[in-house]
């Protein structure tokens, strides 16, 4: 039982390290990137670069040293999409060390949603067709033909709001475009809109109401 979980931390352990590479950073496309790695005791450094898809763009191609033990090489055919990885080997004080990196291409050069964004934002998208669905079945169902109307034009603004919202979280999740809403900000965009919409909305009808009570004291209707 003892070696076999000493088997498992270890396991747990060496896919860490597997998985936790340093990234390089994320670059629009068609940009140039800079590979870099720090060896001061290195004499040469070579690396070897793979497409997204795997397929083999370099191998065995020096860095050069640029001097405070920092190796570069610049690379600018970056028309793929996605992760490109980056493995080599230097000679750290006469002993060959391998060592592996990565960076991502965009078509805006900046990072993909993460899981935790993708969730609240069609969260947040799915609350506000629900409450325009609401808005849309109450004005349905009221006979006034002012509080219709006023209803109506709500379910209208938020179907706007959705179509607006929705375009947002397409250009997020799948066209990876530079946006100027991202994220929780766009979140936090629409509950605000959404927000001042109901305050308004809530101000008009109480003072419909307050005009409907004045008549009625006054006995202007019945």
């Amino acid at each position: 039982m003892k070696r076999l979980l000493i088997c498992l931390i270890v396991g747990l352990f060496l896919i860490s390290c597997v998985s936790a590479l340093d990234s390089l950073g994320t670059f629009k496309q068609n940009s140039c990137v800079e590979i870099k790695q720090t060896c001061s005791s290195c004499s040469a450094v070579n690396f070897s670069l793979s497409y997204p898809n795997s397929t083999r763009i370099i191998t065995t191609e020096p860095l050069t040293n640029i001097g405070g033990g920092l190796w570069t090489y610049g690379y600018c055919n970056t028309s793929f999409l996605g992760r490109y990885e980056v493995t080599g080997e230097g000679d750290i004080t006469g002993i060959a060390t391998s060592f592996a990196t990565y960076f991502t291409i965009t078509p805006s050069g900046s990072e993909a949603m993460s899981s935790g964004e993708g969730l609240s934002l069609f969260g947040s998208l799915l609350i506000i067709i629900l409450t325009g669905v609401f808005f849309f079945a109450l004005s349905m169902r009221i006979e006034s033909p002012i509080f219709k109307f006023i209803l109506l034009v709500i379910t209208i603004l938020i179907l706007v709001i959705s179509v607006f919202y929705s375009t947002v979280i397409v250009q997020q999740s799948l066209g990876g475009f530079a946006n100027i809403i991202d994220g929780y900000s766009t979140f936090f965009f629409v509950l605000k809109i959404l927000g001042s919409l109901s305050f308004t909305i809530f101000m008009v009808f109480g003072l419909l109401m307050a005009i409907r009570y004045y008549k009625f004291k006054r006995g202007l209707i019945d």
